[in-house]
């Protein structure tokens, strides 16, 4: 599964369609140039750097982020597979990226009903934690499925401080 969590202000859940389609203007971008090279290697030597000198102040929510992921990833390789990826695809690339559409999404909204105007309507049975489930509005996905790329939003250039050579 593809995941993109956004922790928002109370102005940014109220603006949700708007962070929505800001969202699909950025995968339209990454649908019509694709990921540059530089981009596949820092995010290998960041996973790396992160997984060797993070400190680990946790210890619980260590263990139990490594459990979670043992589950992906026989003993042999771990983490290896599971933290970096394993080659640089620009055809993987858009492959993936022509199926992140707005048809394709669910989009949890954590909050308040107090913001969302949402009034919750299930009790889940565990925790009996309350929510709702409702449709993107028509008007809505009409919107997220003709995003363009927006002009204020860009790939990065490469970070200078990320280091080119990992012991």
């Amino acid at each position: 599964p593809f995941d993109l969590p956004l922790k928002l202000t109370e102005t940014g859940i109220k603006k949700i369609d708007e962070i929505c389609l800001h969202v699909f203007e950025a995968l339209a971008l990454i649908q019509s140039t694709g990921i540059p090279t530089y981009l596949f290697h820092e995010k290998n030597d960041l996973a790396k750097i992160q997984f060797q000198y993070h400190s680990r102040p946790d210890a619980f929510a260590y263990v139990a982020k490594t459990a979670a992921l043992l589950a992906d990833e026989s003993l042999e390789t771990f983490p290896r597979n599971t933290l970096l990826g394993s080659a640089y695809s620009p055809k993987t690339i858009g492959e993936v990226s022509s199926f992140l559409t707005p048809q394709n999404c669910i989009i949890f909204v954590l909050a308040s009903p107090k913001l969302t105007g949402v009034d919750p309507e299930f009790h889940e049975k565990w925790f009996g934690g309350e929510y709702a489930v409702r449709p993107i509005p028509s008007d809505w996905l009409q919107l997220l499925e003709a995003a363009t790329p927006h002009h204020d939003i860009r790939l990065p250039e490469p970070n200078p401080f990320v280091p080119t050579e990992l012991q």
